[in-house]
């Protein structure tokens, strides 16, 4: 594949660092809840993936935003949170799953989240960490264009071969999560370590579901 620039000019580190720690309007526990459930989506059913994601989410809140890991880990045990946690509700169209089956999940992720605020590990916000999310992303994208349906249709009910990897990094799709939005920024600016092989078969497979489109679009490559 061919590297893919960012989407925005050259930043010196002091100003996107500036950029990501501008104050946001949403409370802590609006920013946990938010990014929770968004976590259930971008890991695309992988428990290894969503780890990851857990990782990458505690240390931009700790590395880049400066908060705490006390109020991090109060804000979690809160009443307001872990209610709101178990809200999230499967899609309609969502593949044949048990009836008690995302309640479990809930519970099960949510201690795992809970646990890791708890280690307060430092330095969870690295380029490693955030080149593993690049590896693991694709991965997942790779897989689903392989299978004829997803497992949460939502935003994809259209296409079931759509590729998260390409719709929030390349193509810098926003989402509901200022977190999330930094993160798919950090991985964009990452692009030209992509591993060629994995990056290749993924270009190849959506562009074969996808005729006469391109993985990569023409106003988005690197002009030599």
């Amino acid at each position: 594949m061919e590297p893919i620039p960012a989407n925005e000019p050259t930043e010196s580190a002091d100003s996107v660092q500036a950029e990501e720690t501008e104050p946001s309007e949403k409370s802590l526990e609006d920013i946990l809840v938010t990014d929770f459930h968004l976590s259930f989506r971008f890991s695309q059913g992988s428990p290894d993936v969503q780890n990851n994601i857990f990782e990458l989410l505690l240390g931009y809140y700790t590395d880049v935003l400066g908060i705490d890991y006390e109020k991090i880990i109060d804000s979690l045990k809160s009443e307001e949170v872990t209610s709101r946690i178990m809200e999230l509700v499967p899609p309609k169209k969502h593949l044949e799953i048990p009836d008690n089956s995302v309640e479990i999940a809930l519970k099960d992720e949510y201690i795992i989240f809970l646990d890791m605020a708890q280690k307060k590990s430092p330095n969870l916000y690295t380029s490693n960490k955030v080149n593993r999310l690049i590896g693991d992303m694709m991965q997942r994208d790779l897989e689903y264009q392989q299978k004829s349906e997803r497992p949460r249709p939502d935003g994809y009910r259209a296409d079931r071969h759509a590729s998260m990897f390409r719709d929030f990094v390349i193509l810098a799709k926003p989402t509901a999560s200022e977190s999330f939005n930094a993160i798919f920024k950090r991985m964009r600016e990452m692009l030209d370590a992509l591993p060629p092989l994995m990056s290749e078969q993924l270009k190849q497979a959506w562009e074969a579901n996808h005729p006469g489109e391109k993985f990569v679009p023409y106003h988005l490559r690197r002009m030599h």
